[in-house]
């Protein structure tokens, strides 16, 4: 789904750049000198169209760079506890799955990886709810490891949209 997401935003991005790299191609040299309506020469406009156009630029590189080596990350903890509730819906449709014990920082796990700790229960058959485990959701590239029990190592969860497995 990020991958997508990306990919939109990247193709987006290209139909913007296209369009402004056609309007500054219309400013010519006998335009450049003339004032527009506030008080700012044509010039001035193209060479701001030009910074738009070189930080559009730098955004594509970006979004490109990150679909080419796989980074599909979370730069803030909102998208990464959505995207975890979400993926850890698709195992079991009856569950009301709710996360406790949060901490929005990244944490160090499984030695030296880092990410954002999840505390999951389920509570749907009552408030108390429960404890599914401990969960890590991965800072660069997403994926969401699995605590496993009275050990300091995790597994990976595969999502196979309808049901969930460790590796």
């Amino acid at each position: 789904m990020m991958k997508l997401r990306k990919c939109i935003a990247v193709m987006a991005t290209m139909a913007v750049l296209s369009f402004a790299i056609v309007g500054c191609g219309s400013v010519n040299s006998a335009t450049d000198s003339k004032e527009n309506g506030n008080n700012q020469s044509v010039s001035e406009d193209a060479d701001n169209a030009a910074d738009d156009v070189g930080d559009a630029v730098e955004d594509v590189g970006d979004a490109a760079a990150d679909l080419i080596d796989g980074s599909n990350g979370f730069d803030d903890y909102d998208k990464a506890h959505d995207y975890f509730l979400q993926e850890m819906g698709f195992n079991d449709q009856n569950a009301s799955y709710e996360v406790r014990d949060e901490k929005r920082d990244i944490v160090t796990y499984n030695g030296t990886e880092e990410g954002y700790r999840f505390e999951l229960y389920d509570t749907a058959n009552g408030a108390e709810g429960v404890h599914k485990g401990t969960y890590y959701v991965d800072k660069k590239n997403g994926k969401i490891y699995q605590k496993q029990d009275g050990k300091d190592k995790v597994k990976e969860v595969v999502i196979n949209h309808g049901n969930t497995d460790t590796k």
